[in-house]
């Protein structure tokens, strides 16, 4: 398996791609490097959740990029990888793929894939990111029940899965050009195809942060910068993604 500019490493089990890989980069390791596991035991997601990997059943990897933009100008980036993904399922014939703010892809109400992105940096030199995704491919009732959100799997949008190198090498071959022009241009680009594929346009929703209930509002969509734009009874507000979660009213 060759992917063009990519350093590929693929473990049969790691504890979490994200850390295996944030460790390689404080080592020097070089700008697009990959790390995939068949295994995942101690994966994370938003807020401390776990993400698993079950052998054969999804696919977890984690990418190294290096930005010319420092950490300050990272703003809806990981908007940018969640549209990435959704747009290049749906080439593969996953048309009720959409993404979820800020950083879910899902499958009707269930979450097909979730994207962890950590940063290194200062607000003058570019900065460095490792953007770790997980897509169930045909998670068991065990992994769902573990996730404790609705689960989803490509298996239910495809008749036939393509193989899991050929979907990483897509996915890939997308990211490289999407990080290119995002790294050259920010989020503005892709704000409008962002609100086309978000599921919840429109709809009314409540913003949830670590202490309870922050708003309820309808989505209008999002700014240059990625925050949620939400009409609210006090005006239009923008929620920025933190440590906060959407769920629909």
């Amino acid at each position: 398996m060759s992917a063009a500019g990519f350093a590929l490493q693929i473990h049969e089990r790691l504890d979490s791609t994200n850390s295996h890989l944030l460790s390689l980069a404080q080592q020097g390791a070089a700008h697009k490097s990959v790390v995939a596991a068949e295994i995942q035991v101690d994966g994370r997601g938003r807020r401390g959740r776990a993400w698993h990997a079950q052998l054969g059943r999804g696919l977890t990897f984690s990418l190294l990029w290096r930005f010319q933009r420092p950490l300050t100008a990272l703003s809806g980036l990981s908007l940018v990888v969640g549209l990435t993904l959704a747009r290049c399922l749906r080439r593969l014939g996953a048309d009720a793929v959409a993404v979820k703010w800020p950083n879910d892809v899902l499958l009707g109400d269930g979450k097909l894939a979730g994207i962890l992105i950590e940063t290194q940096g200062d607000v003058l030199s570019g900065a460095t990111a490792v953007i770790g995704i997980g897509l169930n491919l045909a998670a068991t009732p065990e992994v769902a029940r573990q996730a404790g959100v609705p689960v989803a799997s490509l298996n239910q949008a495809l008749t036939r899965l393509p193989e899991r190198n050929d979907l990483l090498l897509a996915i890939l071959h997308d990211l490289d050009s999407d990080l290119r022009r995002f790294d050259a241009e920010g989020f503005a680009p892709f704000a409008d195809p962002w609100v086309r594929l978000h599921a919840y346009q429109d709809r009314p929703v409540a913003i949830h942060g670590a202490n309870g209930l922050i708003r309820q509002g309808r989505v209008l969509g999002v700014d240059l910068a990625g925050a949620l734009l939400l009409e609210t009874a006090e005006g239009v507000v923008a929620i920025h993604s933190g440590e906060v979660s959407l769920r629909p009213c």
